[in-house]
C-alpha cells in the first residue's frame, strides 16, 4: 500500500522567513512593498537550488532538507557571528575569529548533513512533515505580527494623518515673489564652534565667519533636542517633541509631515544620503543615492557570508572608500537639484563629520586600521579607537567639509533665478566624551551642542534667536515662507539611553550652553 508523500514546502518558507522577520522587526519604519523585490530574489535561487539538488540526488525530498540546511546556514550567518563576537582561539600564527569559526563549523555541519542525505535509505517523509511544520510556524509568527502592527499602525495613521491635514488646509501665499528652493542639509555630528574650540583644539571661526558673510545666521548657543540621530530628524521633521507613547517609531521619520506639507504646497521633493544603504525617505519623489541597495535589502544581505566575503575581495558595500564616495556624492548631487524645476525641498543627510574619519583636511584619504563601522560615542573605543584618534580625525574631517560646504554654497546662490533658503544644522553634537548608557557620564554640552545656520532670503534672520533648536525649525520657515502662524515650542534637550533598558530624560538644565 503507497502512502501520500508529503507536499514539500519548506525550503521556500525558510527562504522567506528571513524576509518577513526582519521586515516584521523594522515595521515601523517600512512600507510592505520593500519586500517584493528580496522576496522575488530569494524565491528565484530557492527554486533554482531545488531543481539542482533534485537533479543530483534524484529525490526531491533528499534535496529539499539539504536545501534547507543550506538556507538556515545562510541566513543564521551574522546573529552566530555577532553573538561569537569576542570568540578568539590561536593556535601558533593561526588565528581563528568569529568569521572562520562559523565557516568551519558551518561547513562541519552541511557536510554530515549532506552525508547523510547520500547515505540513508530511510524514508525522508516525516522529516520532510517535521521541517514543513517548523518553517511553516516561524512563517506565520512573522505574519501575524506584521498583521497585527500593520492594523495598529493603519488606524493611528488614519487619526494623525487628519490631524496634519486640517491645519495645512489654509494656504497664504508666500511673501518672496516665488516660494523659494529649501535645502535642509543634515551633517551628523557637527558640533558648536565653542564645542570645536574647547574639546577638539579647532578654530572654526574662519568658515562660521564665510557664513555670516554670506548672510546666514548662526545661532552660536543651539543644541539638538536629541542625543540620537533619527529621534532628532523625527522631531525636527514632525514640527513636534516626540511623544513617549509613540515608542519612538522610526517611522516618524520616514513618514514625516515636513514632506507631507511640502507636497501640498507645490514643491519636488529630493532625498540624498551618504548612510549606509539610507532610503527611509519612500516618499520623496527623487531618491538620490550611490548604490543599488535600499536599506531594507543592505540589512537582509547583511544577515548573510556575503558582506564578508565582498570585504576580504575589498568590493565591499560596507567599506571606506565606499563611505568616501557616498560623501562626495551626496554633496554633488545636492548641487544638481539646483537644475531641478523649482520649487524644490532637498533633504540631505551627510554622515561627517561624525566617525568614521576617512579624510584628512584637504580631502585626503584616510584608512582607519580596524574592521569597516560607523561606530561614534563608547563603541568607537570599544572598537580600538582612541581619543586623539578621534580628535585629530574629526578635526581633518570637519575642515574637509567646511571645504566642501563653502563650494556647495557658493553654486547654489550663485543661481539667481530662484530664492534660496539653505539650513545647515548637526543633528547632534560630536561624542567623544559620551556614554549611550549614562547621562551622568556624559558631555553632555558636547553631544548636544550644534552648528545650526540659517540663509533665510526675506528679513528671516530677524525672527531668529541664538538658542534656537531644531523642533523650531520648520515652525519658523512655515510661517516665513508659508504663511502659517506656528507657535514657537520651547527648546528643550533628551537624553536618549538605548543601552540595556531604553528609557528618556529631560536634560535641559545640564546641556549647558
Amino acid at each position: 500500500m503507497s502512502t501520500r508523500k508529503p507536499f514539500i514546502i519548506h525550503p521556500f518558507l525558510f527562504a522567506a522567513f528571513p524576509v518577513l522577520f526582519l521586515f516584521a522587526h523594522n515595521i515601523r519604519e517600512l512600507e510592505f512593498h520593500v519586500v517584493i523585490i528580496p522576496m522575488t530574489v530569494v524565491f528565484f535561487f530557492t527554486f533554482f537550488g531545488f531543481f539542482l539538488f533534485r537533479v543530483i540526488f534524484k529525490d526531491d525530498q533528499k534535496g529539499a532538507v539539504l536545501l534547507s540546511c543550506a538556507l538556515i546556514l545562510f541566513f543564521s550567518y551574522e546573529p552566530f557571528s555577532s553573538l561569537m563576537q569576542s570568540f578568539r582561539l590561536s593556535v601558533g600564527n593561526f588565528v581563528m575569529g568569529q568569521h572562520k569559526f562559523y565557516l568551519i563549523a558551518g561547513s562541519i555541519l552541511f557536510y554530515l548533513v549532506a552525508h547523510f542525505i547520500i547515505k540513508t535509505r530511510n524514508n525522508l517523509q516525516n522529516l520532510t512533515k517535521v521541517l514543513n511544520v517548523i518553517a511553516l510556524s516561524l512563517v506565520l509568527i512573522s505574519s501575524i505580527s506584521i498583521s497585527i502592527n500593520k492594523s495598529t499602525n493603519w488606524r493611528a495613521g488614519i487619526d494623525s494623518r487628519g490631524k496634519i491635514n486640517a491645519k495645512t488646509n489654509e494656504i497664504i501665499i508666500s511673501k518672496l515673489p516665488k516660494l523659494p528652493n529649501i535645502y535642509y542639509i543634515i551633517l551628523d555630528a557637527y558640533g558648536r564652534a565653542d564645542i570645536l574650540s574647547e574639546v577638539y583644539g579647532y578654530d572654526n571661526r574662519e568658515f562660521i565667519n564665510y557664513l555670516k558673510q554670506k548672510g546666514f545666521y548662526v545661532a552660536d548657543k543651539s543644541k539638538s533636542n536629541y542625543n540620537s540621530t533619527f529621534l532628532s530628524l523625527a522631531s525636527s521633521l514632525n514640527l513636534s517633541y516626540l511623544e513617549l507613547g509613540d515608542g519612538f517609531k522610526e517611522r516618524d521619520y520616514s513618514d514625516n509631515r515636513v514632506f507631507s506639507l511640502m507636497k501640498q504646497h507645490g514643491y519636488t521633493t529630493v532625498f540624498t544620503s551618504s548612510l549606509d544603504g539610507d532610503v527611509r525617505m519612500s516618499n520623496a519623489d527623487f531618491i538620490l543615492r550611490i548604490g543599488w541597495l535600499d536599506d531594507f535589502e543592505y540589512k537582509l544581505i547583511n544577515l548573510t557570508p556575503i558582506p564578508e566575503l565582498l570585504r576580504r575581495l575589498q568590493l565591499s558595500v560596507g567599506s571606506y572608500n565606499r563611505h568616501r564616495e557616498r560623501i562626495n556624492y551626496t554633496f554633488n548631487t545636492i548641487a544638481e537639484t539646483t537644475g531641478v524645476d523649482s520649487p524644490v525641498f532637498v533633504y540631505a543627510h551627510i554622515l561627517a563629520p561624525h566617525p568614521p574619519f576617512v579624510f584628512g583636511p584637504n580631502g585626503e584619504h584616510v584608512q582607519p586600521s580596524r574592521e569597516y563601522n560607523t561606530y561614534d560615542a563608547k563603541e568607537f573605543f570599544d572598537e580600538g579607537g582612541t581619543q586623539d584618534e578621534y580628535i585629530k580625525g574629526y578635526r581633518e574631517q570637519t575642515a574637509y567639509i567646511n571645504k566642501r560646504l563653502v563650494k556647495l554654497i557658493n553654486h547654489i546662490l550663485s543661481k539667481k533665478d530662484n530664492p534660496s533658503v539653505i539650513i545647515l544644522q548637526g543633528d547632534h553634537g560630536p561624542k567623544s566624551r559620551m556614554d549611550p548608557s549614562d547621562p551622568d557620564k556624559t558631555d553632555l554640552k558636547e553631544s548636544f551642542s550644534i552648528l545650526n545656520a540659517y540663509y533665510l532670503p526675506g528679513k528671516g534672520n530677524k525672527v531668529l534667536y541664538k538658542s534656537i533648536t531644531p523642533v523650531n525649525t520648520f515652525r519658523l520657515v512655515f510661517n516665513l515662507y508659508f504663511g502659517e502662524s506656528y507657535d514657537f515650542l520651547e527648546d528643550r534637550n533628551y537624553f536618549y539611553k538605548f543601552i540595556s533598558s531604553p528609557a528618556i530624560f529631560d536634560v535641559t538644565s545640564k546641556a549647558e550652553n
